[in-house]
């Protein structure tokens, strides 16, 4: 349904997540095409995108932006828990997470322009599952887990497992996604945030790269997550090269052997912002150079 329908979809204005989650199951049961919106900035975007269509329709949005149990950000010791309709403001602005986890803010700093970052959340990137997502590929570095809610309870999920193919993952049509918890990285540990794009801002990727690397009292490297976008139909792990890292010490990597782990891992196309050849060459390039930055030869 286009936005020209917005008239035509059944709103539900849910006071707690109990309420949301039996709404969600009512309007799927009765064969309803259901969203939870929280942001919109995506939801928006897809309504005026897609092309008017011959009714009758049962389509209805259901409103959780302002559900207190979606909201927040909480850390008790090393875990992070960020409620699914927290915006990226307040991940820019967290104090906890600009000591412990800075590629998280700085991410957060680069989801469009401040009007964007102020409604924009973590649930909804996750949910949308653009292969160019920002917030996904930061929590894919982080080793992040994904708390869904629906009448019947809740269920974690691990970020890198969420995904079944292009914009489709393992969310069911009643389940919301309520939060995302992960392990803050070690004081010290290495972390990086780059993106690559036509202009420095305000910009969807070519290639993004989110990296954790924490190296071990052994010299090894006891933690390595990364999240690659815009390479693939969803976001990558870079299972490849994780295997490669985990457990090895820096100094003994070998940069060929990198690049040849990055190559399995990626399966970039040419599109309209790159070409596959250009995204695999800067793939290679941004996994190599923060490897190096860790102590890699």
């Amino acid at each position: 349904m286009s936005i020209a329908q917005l008239a035509d979809i059944e709103f539900a204005a849910p006071r707690n997540i109990d309420e949301a989650c039996a709404s969600m199951a009512r309007f799927v049961r009765d064969g309803y095409r259901v969203w939870a919106v929280a942001g919109c900035t995506d939801w928006m975007v897809d309504r005026h995108m897609e092309p008017i269509t011959a009714g009758p329709w049962k389509a209805a949005a259901v409103d959780i932006h302002v559900l207190p149990e979606l909201r927040g950000i909480r850390v008790a010791g090393e875990r992070v828990s960020i409620g699914a309709a927290e915006p990226f403001l307040a991940m820019r602005r967290h104090p906890v997470l600009a000591a412990r986890c800075p590629l998280l803010v700085q991410m957060a700093s680069e989801v469009g322009a401040t009007q964007i970052q102020a409604r924009g959340t973590l649930g909804g990137n996750l949910v949308s599952g653009s292969p160019a997502a920002d917030g996904v590929t930061a929590l894919f570095a982080l080793d992040a887990s994904v708390v869904l809610r629906s009448e019947t309870g809740e269920r974690t999920v691990p970020v890198t497992s969420f995904y079944t193919g292009y914009r489709t993952s393992v969310r069911k049509a009643d389940e919301l996604v309520a939060r995302v918890e992960f392990d803050l990285p070690a004081p010290g540990a290495a972390m990086l945030w780059r993106k690559v794009g036509t202009r420095k801002a305000q910009s969807i990727s070519k290639v993004a790269l989110a990296a954790v690397a924490q190296i071990g009292a052994d010299g090894r490297l006891e933690r390595a997550g990364f999240g690659l976008a815009s390479v693939a139909e969803v976001v990558l792990p870079l299972s490849a090269v994780r295997r490669l890292a985990l457990g090895a010490r820096p100094a003994d990597l070998d940069p060929a052997a990198v690049d040849k782990a990055v190559g399995l891992d990626v399966r970039p196309i040419d599109d309209i912002r790159s070409t596959a050849r250009y995204r695999r060459h800067v793939a290679s390039t941004l996994v190599r150079r923060f490897l190096e930055s860790v102590g890699m030869p």
